[in-house]
């Protein structure tokens, strides 16, 4: 099955998109080769083959997660308050802090399934990190064997 239809759904509605794909996914036959080959990622129809693989964007995704949680643990209790109003008032809001909560909840799910495909040998350390939302997933991506 391919997650292209399901990826482009998620630009419109969120998580809801990829749910279907995420019900429905089945291991590869046969198991593709993690982590790949950097012969294989070479040319621009690999581009976010490249891109997902890359040391500097995960350091990149720790970063930025890091700058938004320093921002919400720093945004005092009357943005918190405005947030709890417009999460039962703004349908939006509503539906995007639904999407973040199920993203985040099944992140550990994919992150185990990658490490174990990587032959990752840190597992004693995937529990830790699938435990800490957000960070954990960043922090997993810049400790996960790279393109060789």
């Amino acid at each position: 099955m391919k997650a292209w239809p399901f990826l482009t759904a998620s630009y419109g509605v969120g998580a809801f998109g990829l749910l279907p794909f995420m019900a429905l996914w089945q291991p590869a036959s046969p198991i593709p080769e993690l982590p790949p080959q950097k012969e294989g990622l070479q040319g621009p129809g690999n581009l976010l083959g490249q891109a997902m693989e890359s040391p500097i964007a995960a350091y990149a995704l720790l970063a930025g997660a890091l700058l938004c949680i320093g921002k919400a643990a720093l945004a005092g209790s009357d943005s918190w308050v405005e947030y709890g109003r417009l999460v039962q008032e703004s349908r939006f809001v509503h539906t995007t802090t639904l999407d973040f909560l199920t993203l985040t909840t099944l992140a550990p799910f994919w992150m185990y399934n990658d490490a174990q495909l990587r032959g990752w040998q840190k597992k004693g350390l995937l529990p830790l990190l699938c435990a800490l939302p957000v960070i954990g997933p960043c922090v997993y991506l810049v400790l996960r064997p790279k393109a060789q």
